[in-house]
């Protein structure tokens, strides 16, 4: 005969076992969220960097530009460049072109660096200077393009250019 004791005993590990186990209380925990990585290189300003830059002076000047449509850049073109996304961008170049008094396509290129993210430090833009210009087209119109090579994987890669007439 077992003593009752004993069968108490033996009794309690088996409803132990039959019985659901406890789980230890675990803190909440909320899923993490991640934003995903992106750069976004976007022309902000694209504009003469002085307030005079065209042939001015004499009349007989100022008509002869009108006529022919040309006029020449006594000033720099200025291109702020802007990374609206939330990673830093690789160096990447910046393009703009332009029709020259002769009606050709004329092409200049800058290379920036690298680009720091807009929510990331204070200079979150590069602003790129185009200088000897020279005689353009008037009724033609400049066109600028961030990264044409492609160098750079953008979240939005459809606003990289910007085309407008500057006189």
């Amino acid at each position: 005969m077992i003593g009752i004791a004993r069968f108490h005993a033996v009794l309690a590990m088996a409803v132990a076992a039959c019985s659901p186990i406890a789980l230890e209380a675990a803190e909440p925990t909320l899923p993490q969220i991640t934003t995903p990585r992106s750069i976004n290189l976007v022309v902000e300003i694209f504009a003469w960097a002085g307030n005079i830059c065209g042939l001015h002076g004499c009349p007989q000047l100022l008509q002869l530009k009108q006529d022919l449509n040309i006029d020449n850049a006594t000033c720099p073109l200025l291109a702020r460049i802007v990374n609206h996304g939330n990673q830093d961008s690789a160096s990447f170049l910046v393009e703009i072109s332009f029709t020259n008094a002769e009606g050709k396509i004329s092409r200049q290129t800058i290379v920036v660096p690298k680009l720091t993210a807009k929510n990331n430090s204070d200079s979150w833009f590069h602003d790129v200077t185009f200088t000897n210009i020279g005689y353009y087209r008037t009724d033609k119109p400049f066109t600028i393009v961030v990264d044409p090579t492609g160098n750079v994987n953008e979240t939005d890669e459809t606003d990289n250019r910007k085309t407008k007439f500057l006189y």
